[in-house]
């Protein structure tokens, strides 16, 4: 962060508290750690970066776990802000839904966005999937003085066993690029208990409405 700010030692850090969980002795909490730069240089836009971690105190352990949001990289200047959104009930245990929003930081004719919707195991802080549910790109070309617009969005539905648990998340998404829409695409991943990870499975033509979410 401050490389990116016109002078040294003016990120300042801390820590969002998104979620907690109480059970007996054991506490379970989602964090987001922030690092921005500080709001006292009048001359430079405030802007900032997390990211998620969970923390979980089992009597007198306790463990750290970030959660990564994408590949390891060195030179990325992508800024991330994250939240939670629910708990959902598994046949053993529970996954936590937190929603990543992503823009890069810089200048030029090109831009880009993205809305991500993760789901996490908890206690191990694992990342068991990932989906976009909304990404916008707007591109420019200086020879041609053309520019382009692409934007998808991603509708999600929640399948349940008799007893309300997750058994499966199915998606929808549809793109439109320069305002015209093009075909629709779906998918649909299994929770398996096993190995404590979704698995996707065929993909298949959406079956019920784009706006469906559940």
């Amino acid at each position: 962060m401050e490389t990116l700010g016109p002078g040294r030692r003016q990120a300042v850090w801390g820590a969002r508290l998104l979620h907690t969980v109480h059970e007996g002795d054991s506490l379970s909490a989602l964090l987001a750690y922030r690092c921005a730069l500080s709001k006292t240089n009048t001359h430079f836009n405030y802007f900032f970066d997390e990211r998620p971690a969970l923390l979980v105190v089992e009597g007198r352990a306790a463990s750290l776990t970030f959660i990564p949001l994408d590949k390891p990289c060195n030179s990325c200047s992508d800024l991330y802000s994250a939240d939670f959104v629910q708990t959902l009930p598994l046949a053993h245990g529970r996954l936590l839904e937190l929603v990543v929003n992503s823009a890069p930081r810089g200048d030029g004719p090109d831009s880009s966005s993205r809305s991500t919707l993760l789901w996490v195991t908890t206690p191990q802080g694992r990342a068991a999937l990932q989906v976009n549910s909304r990404t916008e790109v707007d591109t420019y070309d200086d020879e041609t003085e053309t520019s382009g617009e692409e934007v998808c969005n991603t509708q999600v539905r929640y399948e349940r066993d008799g007893a309300g648990n997750l058994t499966a998340i199915a998606t929808v998404t549809t793109c439109t690029e320069d305002h015209v829409q093009k075909p629709s695409e779906a998918a649909r991943y299994e929770w398996d208990g096993t190995t404590a990870n979704f698995r996707k499975s065929v993909t298949t033509q959406p079956d019920y409405p784009v706006s469906a979410r559940h």
